[in-house]
């Protein structure tokens, strides 16, 4: 067997000053010196231009070539390189890969475009004649030009370092490239010059979450620290087991590629049992970097300053002082001052950050006061007494968030009117010979501008035309009253106009409201409040934007506004009370669409959240009563003990203060130890209290105690202190954060022992303004040392005879494992991890023998102290059998907790006690721990009889937010904390939380009187703030907790909150059942779990299985960008705090929504103007009237544009006139194209000209495609400039097009990517097909374009096929993209069936006549402010092809609310109507009158009144359900079940779905709306309707 290298081989120096073809030689000659049995031979070369002369330029190139010359020829090579080149080691994984743009390389050639063998004619004076004859071909050769190089990726630039790094390592030769791409990635091998072992560092950047370093464990497995790992290496090294990060799975690859064996490479890198430990630092690349091996453990510390950072995941945690830092620091330190690579921030790493200027001045001034009390002051705006109530005043119009096209249009116009007038007036007053003409020539303008729309007619009143209550339109003979009004536009210097602005009331039975003019139709915004002088205050809507942007963007306050605006708007004279007035009116108008609030890659049930409490109040607070509906559900009285490994609570605080400090041990608390250590003394099956003993003991022997611990004690004891066990109190936490135990024994000798202090020496000692200490004076008093568990002396003393007192590395292992198991609460340790492979690891240690247990390690993988404390003390678990039981009867106990808690839980959830109380835990639980719906929780509000009228969607009743997110459960609220927090009015600070006896965190929440806590936000990790609660009364972890059982069906994996210990513990004896069937996991963020001293179990870094990635500290991100407007905010009342808070979480996420839709997340947006994409991405429709000209309206306007796309009838038109083509056998074929099951296709059917129907789509497809107020997205953002060229089919006669779809298909296009794809059914693809799918949208969620404009005239981006993934909600784009595919097969069917006919063939089977609606038609004819407005879709019908004598079937597509797709199908054939809702409810929203109407009036325009009235659509039935239709068990397939539903009933069969076939449903329809025709979505069955 091959013997193992001790040491490197023998350095060879060999200076090269010969000709290019010597190198050949010199490499076969050293190649040939290197001992079989080294590990290789150091070549050092010299340094450049040390011997020799220079060069010329073609040196280098001469060189490679002769290198492949003798390589590519066998008897020349080396025999492991030939053998490598000539037969390939590993398909796919080149030496140096590079991508040629220009396609693949041919035979011979090599990456760099030259053939192999080719030699340059260039000479540098040094070459020999062999050299000098170069073929005759190879001058025309080298005047090719190049091709284009693509950038290589990221893993084949790792694999091209790694490659050559292991070959290097393990004595074979090597080749690297040379270039820009090789400094990007490189990998090196390290190692200690004492001993064998060895690792590999690979960095591809700067960054500390860009290097990593492999090496082999002990055991063989191929281990991996980085900042992206997951697993504590330390504890993988305990059993043979490999990393599963990228950079393993890569290594492991790049083996086989490398020529090299495992067994050779085990032999080089595998580190020994005996391993020392080291650093070494780089001689080259970035400063501050170490690399260190510890305890068997590899890993890299990059210093900032003086500040370490290592990023080795067992160690993330303590990453600042772990073991591998510490060693740094060493080693760091011991360097000369010259190598010590120091990096720029040392010399000022200790200086804090500059609190003023050098003036003394604030650096940061705020005006946070200035605000206070402006509602409340005097205005100069009123309503006077003739005017009507405001309550009986008419409904305003919603508005948009941001302003459309045409609204930004009209304010133009408006502002051109103003100029104009200022213009007029300015030359009037100059009295001159040409005045009258230029004021005549002026007037002429204007007249002409007027005409044409540029300018506004100030001679037409300002008046609304319907009734914004009931959507009443005013009539001739409804007289209005006109007033004089002042319009102020934004223009920065023109004069304000003078308007008259009319008013009327509505007559309507029912309503007669007073109908004061709002303005949305005209672009302006009336305040419907007078100045002095009595007239109406009309603005712009340009103007109430900017005062928006100041308040809200720019975080400041309605003072700074009020001087900014007058100061830009010279015509603006309102003060700042008025103008708080204005926003707040212009605010509450403001529609907030859903789509603000979602994020594209959580979906409706996100894995994480982020939940926290921000300290943004109101005043007032005294005066609100918020509504929100629950059941009563207190913490039910599970004790203590039930929930802890060790039952005594006396020992578990004993615990706790041995492992927290080394505050002196009572007497009762060392005779509890003591009795504790006498049961780990002669037990060989340990009870769970002896396991415990036995290893806390290990690390904290007993000892005695110390003089110093038994005065302390007397003292204790003559102070008033209490013999017996201690009285437990409740530790919170003062104002600066430190910790106080309400013991009053303890209370009392820290009071006795501070008067006996201050009574000697050490009171006295003070420290001068040297920082010298004297005694006496008038100094401050000096800071005592800090003492810390290490300080303990006397009883339970750690053991530093066995553990070094500075060996962070093992105590950091140590005491987070006897917190979390002795000192703390057990449950929800292993909550959702694999309980039972927990349980088999806790046997194999108990029962098993030596090294068993080395088996089935993986399970504790996600469990970070777990596997930490197992990996450190593997061998001690082998060799002490005492040792290895007990630790498996803890983690055996911590499993069986949680049966004991679930069996304590239904016993007191199902007492009688708890039911005579009222506490309804049980029932909450069994009726509400699935997946309920919100038509679940609309049942059981409409039930209910405190809740069952009462409007608690209106933000300002229930005083929350949440915008996508309906509730789905009632929330929950606990009776006894509410009547304990009673006890706590006007204190600073409270506890009223803690959650009972085993609660240790130091949290308490702050109740000073005044402004409230805030809100609670909830945040997904992507920074979209999902909505928000208000807070009114101290927070609470209970509060919490309700908001995410009301808003989420599904629960969120992992919740992560400041308080995670409170709310878990909370939890889990409130709704215990609901929590552990959802596998619910409460973590804490990483900015607060830094101070926090609680159990391990909520530590973020403690489960990186979990965290690992997740931007846990979202909600601080969303806190600082909103913290600002806390200025703004903090005094405002409740109603207005709620309104601008709305508004301002709105804007925030809109702008984080427009960098997750771009492509470079990272970019600087905020000089983007967000009004394109929100009207493209965010908005479903305008909110203006139906004569609103931007394209956001235009696109559901029914204009042929659209409607003709979405219509069946005229694809038939178009093919029918072309229909000609010879009968055939192929109906069955034309109808399995369509996607119509061949269980339906009966008798011979022939099939339709390809060549007409290609004609015909290349017609439909010709115009450009409408884009909702911006167009497209383009590489620069969202323009105005509409669909791009590239993807837009261009304008052409389809009869000359040939072609022509093939030509406009971009290069990613691929029709044939699913040409493979099987017929229609619900069933799960290939896995070849899935990821074909899912590569669809792979990049992310931007709007780059997917396929080309399709049959709705929609070009579908990457984001709109992501929505078909997960449980994600589908947008209009993707509804009306499968609507227009059913009416293209309608339209097919139509013309095979006239085809059939014209052929004299057999008529096709009957089939189902179709007509789908966009999903703009019922919000065009339905509005909740205008309610019913038929007149706006006149047109619809004619244009969107429906004819009432030739249709079986119209589908009508509703989403409610933004939140709820449901579907109305008029049965015209059987004269019923269909309302399908996917959560199985009734019309609850009165959507079937509705549509029933339009009918109506349809009706009578196309068939006039007596055809009408034969039809008589009023007499048909309704069908609300069927218990064979499908339901939706989830929160975001309501637009996947709308869809197939109508796909059943357009193709004549029953909708027998379910949830269970809705993933591949989803994969199904991506595949259809890529190829653009129903091909595979359609249920496959045989049954006829």
């Amino acid at each position: 067997m091959e013997q193992a290298p001790s040491r490197f081989g023998p350095a060879v120096a060999s200076p090269h000053t010969g000709s290019s073809t010597s190198s050949g030689i010199i490499s076969r000659a050293l190649f040939e010196r290197a001992p079989a049995t080294r590990l290789g031979n150091a070549v050092v070369g010299l340094d450049s231009g040390a011997r020799g002369r220079v060069v010329a330029h073609g040196w280098s190139e001469r060189t490679s070539v002769a290198d492949d010359q003798l390589v590519e020829t066998p008897e020349l090579a080396p025999p492991e390189l030939s053998a490598r080149r000539l037969a390939g080691a590993s398909p796919g994984l080149p030496l140096a890969p590079r991508r040629n743009r220009g396609g693949p390389a041919q035979a011979g050639t090599r990456a760099s475009g030259r053939p192999v063998g080719s030699r340059t004619l260039e000479n540098d004076g040094d070459a020999s004649p062999e050299m000098a004859a170069d073929p005759p071909h190879a001058a025309e050769e080298i005047k090719r030009p190049r091709p284009t190089e693509a950038p290589a990726t990221q893993e084949e630039l790792m694999v091209a370092a790694l490659v050559p790094c292991i070959q290097r390592s393990c004595g074979l030769p090597s080749s690297s490239s040379f270039g820009s791409n090789a400094a990007r990635v490189t990998a090196t091998m390290i190692g200690d010059p004492h001993s064998r072992s060895r690792a590999i560092v690979l960095r591809y950047g700067q960054r500390r979450d860009e290097v990593a370093i492999l090496w082999l464990s002990p055991r063989g497995g191929l281990l991996c620290s980085c900042h992206g790992g997951t697993q504590n290496a330390r504890f993988l090294s305990a059993s043979s087991r490999s990393s599963e990060c990228k950079h393993a799975k890569l290594m492991d690859s790049c083996l086989a590629a490398a020529g090299v064996s495992v067994d050779l490479f085990r032999r080089n890198f595998c580190l020994t049992s005996d391993a020392t430990n080291f650093c070494v630092s780089p001689s080259l690349g970035p400063s501050g970097v170490v690399y260190v091996l510890y305890r068997k453990v590899y890993s890299v510390v990059t210093f900032v300053g003086k500040y370490g950072t290592c990023v080795a995941p067992g160690c993330r945690r303590f990453s600042r002082r772990c073991g591998h830092v510490v060693m740094a620091r060493r080693f760091r330190d011991s360097l000369p001052v010259n190598d010590r690579q120091q990096t720029a921030d040392d010399e000022g790493t200790d200086r804090a950050a500059p609190t003023s200027t050098p003036c003394g001045r604030p650096l940061y001034i705020t005006d946070e006061d200035e605000d206070a009390g402006l509602e409340k002051l005097p205005s100069d705006t009123l309503r006077s007494g003739q005017d009507a109530l405001e309550v009986e005043v008419s409904l305003r119009r919603k508005r948009n968030m941001l302003p459309c096209s045409s609204e930004i249009s009209i304010g133009e116009a408006w502002n051109r009117t103003a100029d104009w007038k200022a213009l007029y007036v300015q030359r009037g007053r100059l009295r001159d010979e040409t005045c009258s003409q230029d004021l005549k020539a002026i007037m002429a303008c204007h007249v002409s501008m007027v005409k044409r729309g540029l300018v506004a007619d100030t001679r037409q009143p300002l008046i609304e035309s319907h009734c914004g209550t009931c959507g009443q339109a005013r009539s001739p003979t409804i007289k209005a009253v006109f007033e004089q009004g002042i319009l102020t536009t934004h223009h920065p210097t023109a004069p304000a106009l003078r308007v008259r602005v009319g008013r009327w009331r509505c007559n309507r039975e029912g309503c007669g409201r007073m109908v004061e003019y709002d303005g949305s139709n005209d672009g302006l915004f009336s305040m419907r409040r007078r100045n002095k002088h009595k007239q109406w205050l009309v603005y712009t809507r340009g103007l109430l934007d900017k005062l928006i942007s100041f308040v809200i963007s720019a975080r400041s306050t309605y003072t700074a506004a009020t001087r900014h605006l007058v100061a830009d708007v010279r015509s603006l004279a309102l003060r700042r009370q008025d103008m708080v007035k204005l926003g707040t009116a212009f605010n509450a108008t403001v529609l907030v669409t859903t789509e603000t609030a979602r994020c594209p890659k959580c979906g409706p049930n996100p894995d994480f959240i982020v939940i926290d409490a921000q300290s943004i109040g109101c005043t007032d607070v005294e005066d609100v009563q918020p509504i929100r509906p629950g059941e009563d559900c207190p913490v039910l009285p599970i004790e203590a003990s039930k929930l802890c490994i060790l039952q005594h609570a006396g020992l578990r605080m004993a615990v706790d203060k041995v492992l927290s400090g080394c505050k002196p041990l009572t007497d009762p608390q060392e005779r509890l130890l003591a009795a504790w250590h006498a049961t780990a003394l002669s037990c060989r099956r340990p009870s769970v209290e002896a396991a415990a003993a036995v290893v806390f003991f290990r690390f904290f022997p007993l000892g005695s105690s110390s003089p110093a611990t038994a005065a302390r004690n007397k003292l204790s004891k003559s102070a008033g202190g209490t013999s017996g066990a201690p009285k437990q109190g409740v530790a919170v936490s003062d104002d600066n954060g430190g910790d106080s135990e309400h013991e009053e024994g303890e209370k009392a000798a820290k009071k006795h022992a501070h008067t006996k202090k201050g009574l000697g020496p050490e009171a006295a000692v003070r420290q001068d303004d040297d920082g010298n200490l004297v005694l006496g004076g008038k100094g401050k008093a000096p800071v005592p040392a800090v003492e810390t568990w290490r300080d303990r002396v006397g009883v339970c003393a750690p053991n530093f005879s066995s553990y070094s007192r500075d060996d962070d590395g093992a105590w950091l292992c140590i005491l987070p494992f006897l917190k979390a198991m002795l000192a703390e609460t057990a449950t929800s340790m292993f909550q959702s991890h694999d309980e039972a492979a927990v349980g088999l690891l806790a046997d194999s240690l108990m029962f098993q023998g030596r090294g068993r247990w080395r088996d089935v390690t993986k399970a504790a993988d996600g469990v970070g102290f777990v596997g930490s404390f197992l990996g450190l003390f593997d061998e001690v678990l082998d060799s002490t059998a005492l040792f290895r039981v007990s630790v498996g009867v803890l983690l055996r106990q911590a499993l069986d907790v949680e049966t004991i808690v679930d069996e304590e839980f239904d016993k007191h959830a199902n007492s009688k006690r708890t039911i005579e109380r009222g506490w309804r835990n049980a029932q909450y639980c069994a009726a509400w721990g699935k997946r309920p719906t919100p038509a679940d929780f609309s049942a059981w509000k409409a039930a209910h009889p405190v809740y069952q009228d009462a409007d608690i969607d209106d933000p300002l009743v229930s005083f929350e937010f949440f915008a996508s997110l309906p509730r789905v459960r009632p929330g929950i609220y606990d009776s006894v904390a509410a009547a304990r927090r009673k006890k706590y009015h006007g204190k600073k600070r409270h506890a009223a939380d803690v959650e009972g006896d085993g609660d240790a965190c130091n949290k308490a929440f702050s109740i000073a009187a005044g402004l409230t806590q805030g809100v609670f936000n909830v945040v997904c990790p992507h920074v979209i703030t999902l909505g928000f609660r208000c807070l009114f009364r101290a927070e609470s972890v209970g509060e919490a907790l309700s908001i995410v059982l009301e808003r989420f069906p599904k629960l969120p994996r992992v919740i992560f909150y400041d308080v995670a210990c409170k709310i878990d513990k909370n939890a889990m004896r409130r709704v215990r059942t609901i929590i552990r069937d959802h596998n619910v996991r409460c973590i804490l963020d990483r900015p607060h779990s830094i101070t926090h001293g609680c159990s391990p179990i909520y530590m973020p870094d403690e489960s990186l299985g979990t965290t690992a990635g997740v931007a846990t500290q979202a909600a601080e991100v969303s806190h600082s960008i909103s913290v600002g407007n806390r200025t703004s905010l903090a005094y405002m009342a409740p109603g207005t705090y709620m309104i601008h808070r709305m508004i301002q979480v709105a804007f925030m996420n809109a702008r984080k929504l427009y960098r997750l839709f771009s492509k470079n997340v990272r970019s600087e947006n905020d000089h983007i103007a967000l009004s394109p994409f929100f009207h493209q991405r965010l908005s479903h429709q305008c909110q203006r009237s139906s004569d609103c000209s931007c394209s956001s309206h235009s696109l559901g306007s029914g204009e042929e544009s659209i409607g003709a796309v979405l219509s069946g009838s005229i694809v038939t038109a178009k093919l029918g006139s072309v229909i000609g083509a010879p009968a055939s056998a192929a109906g069955s074929a034309a109808l399995t194209s369509c996607g119509i099951p061949v269980g339906l296709q009966r008798g011979a059917m022939m099939s339709a000209s390809d060549a007409a129907a290609s004609h015909a789509v290349a017609a439909l497809a010709a115009a450009p495609s409408p884009q909702p107020d911006g167009g497209v997205a383009t590489d620069d953002g969202f323009e105005d400039d509409g669909p791009d060229s590239d993807w837009a089919p261009p304008d052409e006669d389809p009869a000359s097009s040939t072609g022509a779809e093939e030509e406009d298909v971009p290069p990613a296009f691929n029709p044939s990517l699913f040409k493979d794809v099987d017929g229609p059914g619900t069933h799960p693809m290939s896995a070849e097909l899935r990821l074909a799918v899912h590569r669809l949208s792979m990049d992310g969620f931007g709007d780059g374009p997917v396929r080309p404009l399709n049959r709705a005239r929609i070009i579908l981006s990457t984001a709109d096929f992501g929505l078909l993934r997960g449980e994600n909600w589908l947008n209009d784009e993707v509804m009306n993209s499968y609507l227009a595919l059913i009416n293209k097969r309608d339209g097919t069917l139509r013309q095979i069936q006239v085809s059939a006919g014209c052929d004299g063939q057999p008529p096709l089977p009957k089939f189902r006549r179709t007509c789908c609606f966009n999903t703009f038609l019922f919000s065009r004819i339905y509005s909740p402010l205008l309610g019913y407005d038929g007149d706006g879709v006149r047109k619809w019908g004619v244009k969107g092809g429906l004819d009432l004598q030739d249709v079986d079937l119209i589908v009508v597509p509703i989403n409610l609310q933004r939140v709820h797709w449901v579907l109305v199908a008029i049965d015209v054939e059987h004269k019923t109507f269909l309302y399908f809702d996917p959560f199985g409810t009734g019309d609850n929203n009165g959507c079937l009158p509705i549509v029933r109407r339009w009918l109506r009036e349809e009706a009578v325009r196309q068939l006039g009144v007596d055809g009408a009235a034969a039809l008589d659509v009023h007499s048909w039935g309704t069908v609300l359900g069927d218990a064979a239709w499908p339901v939706q068990e989830d929160a975001g397939s309501c637009g996947v079940f709308s869809l197939l539903f109508a796909n059943c009933l357009s193709a004549g069969l029953p909708p027998r779905f379910s949830q269970r076939d809705i993933p591949a449903v989803r994969d199904r329809m991506a595949v259809d709306l890529y190829l653009d025709e129903l091909k595979c979505s359609t249920p496959a069955t045989t049954m006829p309707l």
